[in-house]
């Protein structure tokens, strides 16, 4: 894990980022995004934590949004030697994916604990990383973005998963 800091336009895209799988121990994903390429305007980062053996409980972190929390990932998100999330940023909320179903859905406004939340929150990421905790990040790809999002309660609401060519540079 661990790596530079490369340009990403949240606004257009979502990040999709393949995982590796270890059921062996514990491993982490982390990811930070910023509004500038310095890195001194932090826009949002994300921290999850895998379980191991056939545990399906992650621990995760939306910095100075929400303190540690967890969430079941459901039967549909199992399997396999990968993951795929894909991570979604709006002006109001974060929607998480794992395989195609949604795990997560954060409504900054509402779900947000820490004081000073909108200092980040509200920032556009222009630049994305992966941290240096990052154990299983393999790589990653923007992939559509779906138009709005579903803070106003409309159940009807589907995410259109189009899978794109991978980026392949290192």
């Amino acid at each position: 894990g661990g790596g530079s800091r490369f340009p990403f336009d949240f606004e257009q895209y979502s990040l999709e980022v393949e995982v590796s799988v270890d059921t062996t121990k514990r491993t982490t994903f982390a990811t930070s995004w910023f509004a500038d390429e310095a890195g001194l305007e932090k826009a949002g980062s994300v921290y999850l934590s895998m379980p191991s053996g056939d545990d399906s409980t992650i621990t995760y972190t939306i910095t100075l949004c929400e303190t540690e929390n967890t969430f079941k990932l459901p039967e549909a998100a199992f399997g396999g030697s990968t993951r795929i999330w894909k991570l979604t940023k709006y002006d109001e909320s974060l929607h998480i994916m794992c395989n195609g179903v949604e795990v997560l859905h954060v409504e900054f406004e509402k779900d947000c604990d820490q004081a000073n939340w909108r200092n980040y929150w509200t920032r556009q990421p222009m630049y994305a990383q992966f941290l240096s905790n990052d154990e299983v990040s393999q790589r990653y790809r923007q992939a559509d973005k779906p138009v709005k999002d579903a803070t106003d309660g409309e159940s009807s609401f589907e995410y259109k998963v189009t899978y794109s060519i991978w980026n392949n540079e290192e």
